[in-house]
């Protein structure tokens, strides 16, 4: 039974509508949802594993914020010629 001061309509308008910029990441098992906060940095906004043990790392608790940092690195073609390249 539903119990508010408000119609449901009223609660709920817009929801449906309501956008998302976050990303999934996933191994096929493990999904982690980041939220982008821009120059390379991601916060966590969920993560969830079949595995009970990674639910303890604090590192992937919803609101840690992760930084990313591209490296330049030097490449060895086919060709012998080097590049570099952000890795």
């Amino acid at each position: 039974m539903y119990d508010a001061l408000f119609p449901p309509e009223v609660v709920w308008e817009g929801f449906w509508a309501m956008r998302r910029d976050t990303f999934v990441l996933s191994d096929g098992v493990r999904h982690l949802e980041v939220l982008p906060l821009g120059e390379g940095r991601w916060q966590i906004v969920r993560y969830t594993s079949p595995y009970v043990e990674e639910y303890l790392n604090a590192a992937l608790a919803p609101g840690v914020v992760l930084v990313v940092e591209p490296r330049l690195a030097a490449v060895e073609r086919l060709d012998g010629l080097r590049e570099i390249g952000l890795s």
